[in-house]
């Protein structure tokens, strides 16, 4: 589906040393990767395989696939979900999977939005942690953010700083749930839709170490509202 919002691109540079890497013509498959409900897919490669978790699909809280290549061997594993069983401050509806394994214990976390028990018009943000790629995921008993005053939290993002070791987690105020009309809920722009950023316990993944920031936000007068997530990486 379109939307007509204006796009946020952001980049952050930091003090790294420079690398370099062969290039290559990319191949462009003419077929879909995934020809089924998977939307918002989160990747991660372990062994030589990749895997995918994505929102849910009605069956499946968190689905699975697999690919060797991405261009052949694709599989959804139907009677796989990441996460059985849910944590008792969400309804369901999980939406945008993120996945990180932590380099200090090779702990697998794996962060996901979820409709609010106490307000099921907004979503909460949780972490589930598993010692393997396939889980199941276990989740922990509380969410890691819900600001539901500003419209939940949606559309987490981890990224770890390899130099230090520090790890972060990203995500957007949803103040498109508050209303305000449009595709978005919030074509007014009546509502704030910042990015925010905290640290993470690096040994967990699933508590923070201090308040969060907010690293953008949009300007009102000018913008539309904020969709979609943002991705961090080094350059």
């Amino acid at each position: 589906m379109y939307f007509p919002h204006t796009l946020f691109i952001l980049f952050l540079s930091f003090s790294q040393p420079s690398f370099s890497f062969p290039l290559s013509k990319r191949t462009v498959s003419s077929l879909p990767v995934i020809a089924s409900n998977f939307p918002d897919p989160a990747f991660l490669e372990i062994d030589k395989t990749f895997y995918a978790f994505s929102t849910t699909n009605d069956k499946q809280n968190i689905p699975i696939a697999t690919s060797q290549s991405f261009t052949s061997n694709r599989s959804i594993l139907k009677n796989r979900d990441a996460l059985l069983k849910l944590p008792k401050w969400t309804t369901g509806n999980i939406w945008a999977p993120a996945i990180i394994r932590l380099p200090t214990t090779g702990l697998f976390i794996l962060y996901f939005s979820g409709t609010s028990e106490t307000d099921p018009s907004k979503h909460c943000i949780g972490a589930a942690t598993s010692r393997t790629i396939l889980g199941p995921y276990s989740p922990s008993p509380n969410p890691l953010i819900c600001d539901l005053q500003a419209g939940g939290a949606i559309d987490a993002s981890p990224f770890l700083d390899p130099r230090p070791g520090t790890l972060y987690l990203i995500w957007k105020t949803d103040g498109n749930s508050l209303g305000g009309g449009g595709p978005c809920g919030n074509a007014d722009s009546s509502h704030s839709t910042p990015l925010r950023i905290a640290p993470l316990n690096p040994r967990t993944g699933t508590s923070f170490l201090a308040n969060a920031s907010t690293i953008l936000d949009r300007d009102p007068e000018h913008d539309g509202p904020v969709d979609r997530s943002a991705e961090f990486g080094l350059r």
